[in-house]
């Protein structure tokens, strides 16, 4: 339960500290008080989004401190969330001046989401502008599954169900990447066709267009070497016979002269290199064959390579070989998407079973439940003065998955005997309206561990003998939650366990909001003013104690 509030430089409120009891407590005060401010401020310490507009003094820090005890029921969630557990546990939301905000709990800076998520649980503040949640399906399926006391297994099929959404998206998404894969599949498949037999990594680009060159020039290199090695020592005027004759008449004359004998050594020598050429020329002209098919394949392979280098857009080998990778990996992942799909596919299949199976048992548990729910919350109707008021819950089924099962939820209301039952929100009156919200909010935190609830005029539209019966209820809600409701009603403000008023007061002309627990003679001569207005008369008063009573 909530158990004190801390409220510094929030809006018209310079500085606030206000505790709270167990029970009901009521807020009463003139409209444009700041009870409104004071439900702002929890909100902030809950939550919600901060704005810097929410600064007193603009200049000055703003602070809102909110401490709840709560039961070790709730240590799972301080675990999960790293934070210390305390039975006193104190949320804090600071807004510095240049709009920044921070969150505590227990002195742990938090996220908001967590601030929230914690706050949810402590605290359900309703609102009289939030009537229109009657009519949500999240609402109507927590009324009712609260009460069949489902909301674990409930839980546990909106993950399974969250699961199933995630996993039909990932789906959906392969699929459509698939079919643009399938596209592209041929197209990928033709490039890697044209590169099949073609062993780019081994292939010297060089040699072959060297070897090419040969085989074109094959005639004319052999009859240049024939004429090559004839010259050197075949023919009758050959270099080597010339040669030969030279070193014959050098050798007469070399031992006359030391320079003529190296003459003759270097001739000797140039002798031996004709040879040798002519023989390597004999060599070569003998390794060169007349291979026009060899030189046509070549042609046509080196064609093809020039023209994937161009087709590509590359310039080596080495890009070709890389090129050929990237398409096998591309056909690959085709491949690699059918078989995700078939296992994706299984795999909702199998959670669709169990979805099913947990659908059927929440839609079971439900119907054996719902008539028991309508005549509670018609039990409560008749406390509010709707003694013929009644409501039907409806289920339809659904074909799809939804966040709630495989069905829909309405209310159907009749507030008067001879009516037909129509959606509440087509018939229902604003007052009856009102009515029926506090009935299910009576049922509702009855069966839930919501610790505190807060009702901003939920009495709106309904005086006098219904404000009573709205303030017993409000009181026999008071059991079992701890309540906080703002009213403009005596007739509920009087069976508050807690009498909180809300003012306004101008100093050194600026306008602040303050908040004081009532004593029992100020309680007594708050209802009268609430009665009758300023003017308080005994007979205001005599009314006032009787509604305490």
């Amino acid at each position: 339960m909530l158990t004190h509030i801390s409220i510094k430089n929030f809006a018209l409120i310079k500085a606030l500290e206000l505790d709270l009891v167990k029970g009901l407590t009521v807020l009463t005060g003139e409209t444009g008080s700041g009870k409104s401010i004071i439900l702002g401020a929890l909100g902030l310490v809950l939550g919600e989004r901060a704005d810097i507009k929410s600064l007193g003094l603009p200049s000055n820090k703003c602070v809102v401190e909110a401490t709840f005890s709560i039961s070790d029921q709730e240590t799972s969630f301080f675990e999960k969330n790293n934070l210390d557990f305390s039975t006193e546990t104190i949320f804090r939301r600071e807004i510095a001046s240049s709009g920044k905000s921070r969150a505590f709990i227990n002195d742990t800076p938090v996220t908001l989401s967590i601030m929230k998520e914690l706050g949810d649980r402590m605290v359900d503040i309703h609102s009289q502008h939030q009537n229109s949640i009657l009519h949500q399906q999240k609402f109507q399926f927590a009324i009712l599954d609260s009460f069949a006391g489902i909301t674990s297994e409930v839980t546990k099929y909106q993950t399974d169900f969250l699961k199933h959404k995630t996993l039909s998206k990932k789906l959906l998404e392969l699929q459509e990447t698939n079919d643009k894969a399938k596209l592209d599949h041929d197209y990928y498949s033709f490039q890697l066709d044209e590169m099949q037999g073609i062993d780019f990594e081994n292939i010297k680009l060089e040699e072959l267009e060297q070897e090419l060159q040969t085989l074109n020039n094959a005639e004319e290199i052999k009859a240049v070497l024939n004429h090559l090695s004839e010259g050197i020592e075949w023919s009758e005027q050959s270099m080597v016979s010339s040669l030969n004759d030279l070193i014959h008449e050098v050798n007469k004359v070399a031992d006359y002269h030391g320079g003529i004998n190296d003459l003759k050594s270097r001739l000797e020598s140039i002798n031996i290199e004709l040879k040798d050429i002519r023989s390597e020329c004999d060599g070569i002209e003998s390794d060169i064959a007349l291979d026009t098919p060899r030189a046509s394949k070549l042609s046509e392979l080196l064609d093809n390579i020039f023209r994937l280098q161009q087709k590509h857009r590359v310039n080596s080998m080495q890009d070709l070989v890389s090129k050929k990778e990237e398409l096998q990996n591309r056909i690959h992942q085709n491949i690699q998407l059918d078989s995700q799909i078939e296992k994706l596919i299984d795999e909702l299949n199998t959670l669709e079973e169990v979805l099913n199976k947990q659908t059927l048992q929440l839609s079971n548990n439900r119907n054996k439940t719902k008539n028991k729910l309508k005549k509670e919350i018609e039990t409560v109707f008749a406390q509010l003065g709707l003694e013929k008021a009644t409501i039907n819950i409806v289920l339809s089924p659904t074909k799809t998955f939804n966040e709630f099962g495989k069905e829909k939820i309405g209310l159907e209301f009749c507030a008067n005997p001879g009516s037909v039952l129509q959606p509440i929100e087509k018939v229902a009156s604003g007052g009856e309206i009102s009515r029926v919200m506090l009935a299910l909010k009576a049922v509702f935190s009855k069966h839930t561990a919501m610790p505190t609830l807060i009702l901003d005029e939920i009495d709106n539209g309904v005086s006098g003998e219904i404000g009573k019966r709205l303030g017993t209820v409000m009181k026999s809600m008071s059991d079992y939650t701890q309540l906080i409701t703002i009213t403009h009603l005596p007739q509920i403000a009087g069976k508050g366990d807690q009498h909180l008023k809300v003012f306004k007061k101008v100093e050194d002309n600026q306008t602040s909001t303050y908040i004081k627990s009532l004593n029992q003679e100020d309680r007594i001569d708050e209802l009268a003013e609430m009665i009758s207005g300023k003017k308080l008369t005994s007979a205001a008063k005599e009314n006032a104690k009787e509604l305490m009573n």
